[in-house]
């Protein structure tokens, strides 16, 4: 019945409204219809952070909510849920998409009985293994000794689903009545009765007992938990750490510091949830009193896991000349971070030197400033005038934007430089215009060409919700191929053909396909049909195209490993 009621749940969730009447032959149709196209694509939308499917308007995702809806009605009338599965295993005996029969098997696995069985079954003989893996997790769920017996069959996803239904998990109820788990809500004198016979337990017993004072919060045998904690069998220690989430008080804290050489990642996750008056006290005292890096880092880990404001304390060390952890404890400070932090950030950011420290640092502070650049551009004049711009440019946003397009006009070539660096490490493709107008404007050194002609080809092959513009996948490609013409190196060629499989399409493939004929070219371009090949979906339903990009791959790469990728691609159906 749980898995009756996760679908009702489901069906609630999604809003789906009761259907007294279907035209089937209507539903398999907008069921089976094509999505390669989204709505996300179209519209630019991100999905991230959104209450429903924003493809939710395609007619696949509108059949399949019917089909919840209808679902939900039908419980309690066996009449009309045999109706739904009739037309369900019917839908498995037509000529359907992939994706459209692993999804009907999946509600099939919710609502099926023995009489679907058969048609279910057959779907293991599928030359697709999503379909046999969807069909046997189907035959899993439904109950009675045809879809078991249908689960006879000696391969892998039948095998692996007669597994999980031979360790299915047994009821925990009768284990809480038993001792010593019965501690855990037994009376006081049941609990001492029981404590003075601790020391005659064997390991396991004593750990179960540990387990149970724990969930007592029985404070008056704590003693018996900090013994554990120094036992020399691992079992006990190990009781009794996770016990002192609920047991331990401030004086715990040397304890569980001193255990950390042995078990940092336990140490600094119970730490994260004890609750006891004046631990975090206890534990800020420690860091700043620390001296070795290990510890410092340790303990900010702990504290800031626990959203203890120790940012000033923190910032106080990462913006010292000497700091070991230097990148490690801005990550954590991060953490609790507000705009408010923004300048101890960038002071402790331009102790770094270039490299890929200092871009972690910055992207640090993109992320606490939320693409507000206003308290990067106040400090103009107090810092280093090419790090700010830099971490402006990785900020972005409207700000930012107006503060490098003045410098980008700017006579001061420090200023166009520092403009520059900012253009090259811009977030998405809303200046990816200026970006190519740079790279063309022989008014800038080569140095900054390149650098904006190679900040624009990253941009422009972002995925859609990063790419901050409305843009397809061809008009993605189109941008590059205008980049590809203007590049004069055979790196910023190369860069492109590795970015061309971040949006497939088979008119990127032929584009490589067709770079494929330069040799200094070749083998970027066979990792990048390699890299096209890897989409199942995108390979089969365009092999006139792929068949023979993967032959040539295969004839002509020197890669031995990039041949034997492709064959495998080639061979999978």
């Amino acid at each position: 019945m749980k898995k009756y009621f996760l679908l009702t749940l489901l069906a609630a969730i999604f809003g789906c409204a009761a259907v007294e009447a279907a035209d089937y032959a209507e539903l398999l149709k907008k069921l089976d219809s094509d999505y390669s196209q989204s709505l996300t694509a179209e519209t630019n939308v991100s999905w991230l952070g959104t209450t429903g499917n924003p493809n939710g308007g395609l007619d696949v995702f509108k059949a399949r909510e019917e089909i919840r809806g209808m679902i939900n009605a039908a419980f309690g009338d066996p009449e009309k849920m045999a109706e739904i599965n009739a037309f369900l295993t019917n839908a498995l005996t037509q000529n359907i998409q992939t994706t459209t029969r692993v999804w009907i098997l999946e509600q099939l696995g919710g609502i099926g009985t023995a009489k679907e069985v058969p048609v279910i079954a057959a779907q293991l003989d599928s030359a697709d293994r999503r379909v046999v893996d969807a069909a046997a997790g189907a035959l899993l769920l439904i109950p009675g000794p045809e879809a078991l017996a249908a689960l006879q069959k000696d391969i892998p996803a039948c095998r692996a689903a007669l597994a999980q239904k031979a360790n299915e998990t047994k009821s925990w109820m009768p284990v809480e009545k038993a001792m010593p788990f019965a501690l855990a809500n037994a009376s006081v004198e049941a609990v001492d009765q029981w404590m003075a016979n601790y020391e005659t337990l064997d390991e396991l017993a004593k750990a179960q007992t540990i387990a149970a004072l724990a969930a007592r919060k029985c404070m008056k045998y704590r003693n018996v938990v900090l013994d554990a904690v120094d036992s020399d069998s691992e079992l006990l220690q190990n009781a009794g750490f996770l016990a002192l989430e609920k047991l331990a008080t401030a004086d715990d804290v040397d304890l569980l510091l001193a255990k950390s050489a042995e078990k940092r990642e336990l140490v600094i996750r119970l730490c994260g949830f004890i609750v006891a008056d004046g631990f975090d006290d206890a534990l800020k005292a420690r860091f700043l009193n620390a001296e070795k890096p290990e510890d410092v880092l340790q303990l900010a880990t702990i504290l800031t896991n626990r959203a203890t404001d120790i940012r000033k304390e923190i910032f106080a060390k990462t913006m010292a000349k000497e700091c070991p952890n230097r990148l490690a404890l801005l990550q954590q400070a991060a953490k609790i971070a507000t705009p408010e932090d923004v300048e101890a950030m960038v002071a402790s950011t331009l102790c770094f030197p270039a490299g890929s420290e200092r871009d972690a640092a910055e992207n640090l502070i993109a992320a606490v400033t939320f693409g507000d650049a206003a308290p990067v551009i106040a400090l103009k004049g107090k810092y280093d005038q090419e790090g700010l711009y830099s971490i402006i440019g990785r900020i972005g946003g409207d700000a930012a934007m107006a503060e490098v397009n003045a410098g980008l006009a700017s006579a001061d070539a420090d200023l166009r430089k520092a403009s520059i660096r900012a253009l090259s490490v811009w977030p998405n493709a809303k200046f990816a215009d200026k970006m190519f107008a740079v790279a063309t404007d022989d008014s800038y050194t080569e140095e900054q060409r390149v650098a904006a002609l190679r900040s624009f080809i990253r941009v422009i092959s972002l995925p859609d919700d990063k790419i901050g513009i409305s843009i397809s996948k061809d008009g993605k490609l189109a941008k590059l191929q205008e980049a590809f013409k203007i590049a004069v190196r055979i790196d910023e060629k190369r860069l492109i053909l590795s970015r061309l499989a971040a949006n497939r399409t088979v008119k990127s493939l032929r584009f490589a396909v067709e770079c494929a004929a330069d040799p200094e070219l070749a083998e970027a371009a066979f990792a990048a049909i390699a890299d096209h090949a890897h989409d199942n979906v995108l390979r089969q339903q365009n092999s006139a195209d792929f068949i023979p990009a993967m032959d040539l791959v295969i004839e002509k790469s020197t890669n031995k490993d990039l041949v034997e990728r492709v064959k495998r691609y080639k061979t999978q159906k």
